[in-house]
């Protein structure tokens, strides 16, 4: 698996999270138990990145963004809207 790859996926998803809920922590791991898992045709990369971020924000919904953020290896400054 391609790192690059998988720390890109895993940046977009939480971005597209981010815009489409209130931006709080709760509320992305809503946005992100409602959205359809990447099918068939999606890259080994993006099905683990998108599994790990619902996962990770599922059990950390009552805790900080940012903590949550340092637990994917991410930092605040990386998203816009925050």
């Amino acid at each position: 698996m391609k790192q690059t790859l998988y720390t890109h996926y895993l940046k977009a998803i939480i971005q597209e999270a981010i815009g489409n809920s209130e931006g709080t922590t709760e509320a992305i791991a809503n946005y992100l138990s409602q959205k359809k898992k990447p099918g068939l045709l999606h890259k080994a990369e993006e099905k683990e990145a998108f599994s790990r971020v619902q996962k990770v924000f599922t059990t950390s919904a009552d805790r900080p963004l940012w903590f949550v953020l340092s637990c994917l290896g991410l930092k605040p400054d990386d998203f816009e809207g925050i």
